[in-house]
């Protein structure tokens, strides 16, 4: 870890010398899926690159076989004794402020996805300026057959990306 650097439990950061931040999704485990913490430690990353003018550009990927399975679902549930209201609310506030600053980051963002990209994991790759894939990368949004509604964005940016027909299939139908 370099001085400077926030401290983190879910994410690793390396700072090369050219100014190319890598950030690491490090929960190989669990497919580098995101608990409600590792949002939050996403978010210090990129206040970290808004404030830094010595990054050029972050690179974003993942450890071991996946880039990121996206929401840790069992991980996310509502602690005991907690109000979910409250608790579920300051999740979405946190995965807002996450976009916002993914969306005005100063340097170019890439992907480097090296395995399967879902949900949160795969949205949020459409903000990105340049996406590598691995021949193992697999991008799905489970988000129908959970009963959630697309994030990150992908509502607007996916039919611009990838046209209607394919974003439709993806965001409404599941497909990879």
């Amino acid at each position: 870890m370099t001085a400077g650097f926030p401290e983190l439990k879910y994410i690793k950061l390396e700072l090369l010398e050219s100014g190319v931040l890598v950030m690491t999704f490090n929960r190989p485990k669990h497919m580098n899926s995101m608990l409600p913490a590792s949002y939050c430690e996403w978010a210090q990353v990129m206040k970290y690159v808004h404030a830094s003018a010595n990054i050029r550009v972050l690179v974003v990927t993942g450890s071991g076989a996946a880039y990121s399975a996206g929401q840790d679902l069992p991980g996310g549930r509502v602690p005991d004794g907690e109000d979910e209201k409250k608790v579920l609310w300051q999740r979405r506030n946190d995965t807002c402020e996450l976009t916002k600053l993914l969306v005005t980051s100063p340097v170019p963002i890439i992907g480097a996805v090296n395995g399967p990209a879902i949900g949160y994991g795969c949205t949020t790759l459409a903000l990105f300026d340049l996406v590598v894939a691995a021949d193992t990368a697999v991008f799905r949004t489970p988000f129908a057959e959970l009963a959630f509604c697309p994030e990150g964005c992908s509502s607007v940016t996916f039919p611009r990306i990838l046209g209607p027909i394919v974003a439709n299939d993806m965001l409404l139908m599941g497909k990879s």
